[in-house]
């Protein structure tokens, strides 16, 4: 069976995952079923490695890569792939996915479409193909919270950046000198925190649910019934706090690269052999 490896490289983690290709033609959009996936700490080569020849003996045709980690991680996680398939024959193909004008259904209305995350953009694509002819807000809470405007016709209409719940608790640690060091943690629900650690999730929980909560009311007086969707590494944190009905996913940059790989609409992207 042909495969292709789909690598969503974050800041702080990788996940992968290998999906049958050509896509089988009773797929559920939006929730691939892949043949093996994993994940590692962002840079953990040897992991990932590991990981990747336990789930596969055979090289795949095509790797599609969402890589928002910076040049110097993309090249060392080229080194890792060639060392695992750098022989194969043929070698396989990497391609680098970018944000375009439009792709599987979506219209990029950025100002400037080149501009937005590529992580952000096969974000937008899988939540389309899972959730088709609505309009959707996409939250994705990682080392960034990020929130997408989907409308029900597939027009991008533009989105927030704002610091993720660890990097805003880290910036307090930092940033002051009398504050802890804190994680996201699971935490009562109480308005209001009565030592300095709950006090510091609990603003930071408020924050991000408030960020959350104030643009799906603002997406809704714009478009009417608005699916708000849930993605991300910290999103089961904020999942049980949040006062608006949302739906999870656990990994929507996945899924859309899977459509990118499924529509084969790869003219415009950057692709090399390994």
């Amino acid at each position: 069976m042909n495969h292709a490896l789909l690598i969503d490289a974050g800041n702080t983690r990788l996940k992968w995952a290998l999906a049958p290709m050509p896509a089988p033609q009773n797929r559920q959009p939006g929730r691939p079923a892949y043949l093996a996936s994993g994940a590692v700490a962002q840079h953990d080569w040897p992991a990932l490695t590991e990981q990747l020849t336990a789930a596969t003996a055979m090289a795949p045709q095509h790797i599609w890569l969402s890589n928002v980690a910076g040049a110097a991680a993309e090249q060392a996680l080229r080194g890792a792939l060639r060392q695992l398939w750098g022989h194969a024959a043929p070698a396989p193909r990497l391609h680098s996915i970018r944000a375009q004008a439009a792709q599987c259904g979506i219209v990029n209305h950025y100002t400037d479409p080149a501009q937005l995350g590529c992580d952000r953009w096969a974000t937008l694509i899988g939540a389309r193909a899972a959730f088709p002819g609505e309009h959707l807000l996409v939250a994705t809470l990682g080392t960034a919270a990020t929130l997408e405007s989907l409308s029900a016709t597939g027009d991008f209409l533009g989105g927030l950046i704002a610091p993720g719940p660890a990097l805003m608790l880290t910036s307090l640690a930092k940033g002051t000198a009398q504050l802890p060091t804190v994680l996201p943690a699971q935490l009562a629900d109480a308005p209001f925190a009565t030592d300095t650690r709950a006090a510091m999730l609990a603003g930071c929980l408020a924050a991000q649910a408030g960020l959350i909560e104030r643009s799906y009311a603002a997406l809704r007086a714009r478009l009417g019934e608005v699916r708000c969707v849930l993605t991300g590494g910290a999103g089961q944190w904020l999942s049980t706090h949040l006062c608006i009905p949302h739906t999870e996913h656990d990994n929507l940059v996945l899924a859309g690269l899977f459509e990118i790989a499924a529509s084969e609409s790869n003219a415009s992207l950057e692709s090399h052999t390994l």
